[in-house]
């Protein structure tokens, strides 16, 4: 323990400039936050302002990682010529300190920081203690890379070379992740990654400090590497989509789609395409949605197959289209290769559209009004209403988002209608979601106070989206907390069809009006 508190104590001595630049980051993410805390969004600073906000999101990490790397590279790893080795420091004292100074300079002002924001909202922070401490796991996982790449480089110079490495590897990745069909809907083995990601990171800094075998330490992380991307490519993604959502036979389930046919024109010219994919709409029509359920389309696939036995399919993509009992149309989005959709839409083509589906159980229903001035909401003690322009209920909440589903009758809305608005028929519901279910532990982030609002849409026949009249004091709304039933998979299958009909077309421009 002596020795552990001597290098303690060098260290603080030597690196307090950059534990001071540490404390400061946060001081001025602190004062931006409550500067810009409870204000309407007529009221925000101007467009400095959120780039300067902005910039101590960022800002903050940096100085961490500028803080840990000086901290390391101290009492070097790398190499055989280091002071430390020939003098009497053992190596699980010395990474012991390291770690109580990254504790000392970022963990504990990290929790007095978190806990301040916490009781100038109003919550008290010993009772969300628990909570407190599971957040300081989120500024360790922040670092932990960094630290693992300051053990395996001599100096900040070369310290920050690698990190631009780990970027640019980053960059390719999702290159290669979009070019990879259904990898970016299937998210199966994400865990995977990120135990093995952890656990090298661990493993790296533990063998530096014990063995200083650093060819070893650094053939470690481009293992890494290359099983991560190995992982990306040779994952099946359509069999895992198959195992999440299976097929459901007829009987299973009453849900009906059918395709519909393309909307009438309306006169638009093409134009040039100058992106290299093509967007397509289907129409579908929806029935045997059940009077409590809820249907959230999760992904769609698209299997088409052209007259000239040319083929493409889409691959599993993600789309997100929730469906009540009272909406009996939907519109599928695909995007088509340019190159694909010249070769198939002069032709007549055959084949499928798979939809991964995943139903929803209403429960926990509980009626409120919105009241005038400050009220609570289960989860959510502050809540208003009339926020600003944008008249809508706005929360704040400690840790974690609470899950909600909010919905209204538009024709009860008591805010004041505009010149050209007119109040919807009765019954015309609107929607808006908070959170998500399952989700018991508080949210990593840098401010614990969430803060939320319930903005509900209207989502009729029509296909689209209209925006409500509001939610005003007075208004009436439900909450409810809708719980997954279960996952299945439907596919539809179309003959004949001219895929050219559902292309998405555009006006063209001429001076700022859409000529038809």
């Amino acid at each position: 323990m002596k020795q552990i508190l001597h290098i303690l104590r060098k260290d603080l001595r030597h690196y307090w400039p950059e534990a001071l630049a540490a404390l400061a980051a946060l001081c001025a993410y602190v004062w931006f936050q409550i500067r810009t805390w409870n204000r309407p969004l007529e009221s925000w600073p101007g467009i400095t302002g959120r780039y300067l906000e902005g910039a101590t999101d960022l800002l903050l990490p940096l100085a961490w990682w500028f803080l840990v790397i000086r901290i390391i590279q101290g009492e070097t790893s790398v190499g055989d010529r280091q002071f430390w080795v020939t003098r009497p420091y053992e190596w699980e004292k010395l990474l012991a300190a390291k770690v109580i100074f990254v504790l000392l300079t970022v963990n504990v002002p990290f929790f007095f920081m978190q806990a301040a924001l916490l009781a100038y909202e109003g919550f008290n922070p010993i009772h969300h203690l628990p909570g407190l401490l599971w957040l300081q796991l989120f500024p360790l996982f922040l670092t932990l890379p960094v630290a693992a790449l300051a053990t395996v480089t001599s100096s900040l110079v070369r310290t920050v070379l690698a990190i631009l490495a780990v970027v640019l590897y980053l960059i390719a990745g999702a290159v290669l992740s979009s070019e990879i069909p259904s990898s970016s809907f299937s998210s199966e083995t994400d865990s995977l990654q990120a135990i093995l990601f952890l656990a090298t990171c661990v493993f790296v800094i533990l063998w530096q400090y014990s063995k200083r075998r650093t060819n070893q330490s650094r053939l470690a992380i481009v293992a890494l590497a290359a099983i991560i991307v190995l992982i990306l490519v040779a994952t099946p993604y359509r069999k895992l989509v198959a195992r999440s959502y299976p097929l459901l036979q007829p009987p299973d389930t009453q849900l009906q789609f059918a395709l519909l046919p393309p909307p009438k024109s309306s006169g638009s010219e093409d134009l040039p395409d100058r992106d290299e994919k093509v967007t397509v709409a289907l129409p579908l029509s929806v029935s045997g949605v059940k009077e409590q359920s809820i249907l959230k389309i999760r992904g769609v696939l698209l299997e088409i197959e052209a007259s000239n036995g040319r083929r493409w399919d889409s691959g599993w993509t993600s789309l997100y289209q929730t469906l009540f009992s009272n909406r009996h149309r939907v519109v599928v989005s695909l995007e088509i290769p340019k190159k694909e959709y010249d070769a198939i839409k002069s032709g007549i083509v055959n084949g499928s559209l798979s939809l991964a589906m995943e139903t929803l159980r209403d429960t926990e229903v509980q009626r409120f009004v919105a009241a005038e001035g400050e009220f609570a909401l289960p989860g959510a003690p502050f809540c208003s209403a009339n926020w600003g322009f944008a008249r809508e209920i706005h929360c704040r909440a400690p840790l974690r988002d609470p899950y909600w589903l909010l919905t209204t009758d538009t024709s009860e809305s008591t805010c004041p209608l505009g010149e050209d608005e007119s109040r919807p028929k009765a019954g015309t519901l609107a929607h808006a979601w908070v959170g998500s279910p399952g989700s018991e532990t508080p949210d990593f982030d840098f401010n614990p106070v969430r803060f939320f609002d319930f903005s509900a849409w209207s989502d009729e026949d029509s296909g689209g989206t209209e925006r409500d009249p509001g939610i005003c004091a007075g208004t009436p709304f439900t909450l409810s907390k809708p719980q997954p039933e279960r996952r299945f998979q439907e596919e539809l299958e179309f003959k004949q069809l001219a895929i050219d009909d559902y292309r998405t077309r555009m006006g063209r421009f001429t001076f700022g009006r859409i000529r038809r």
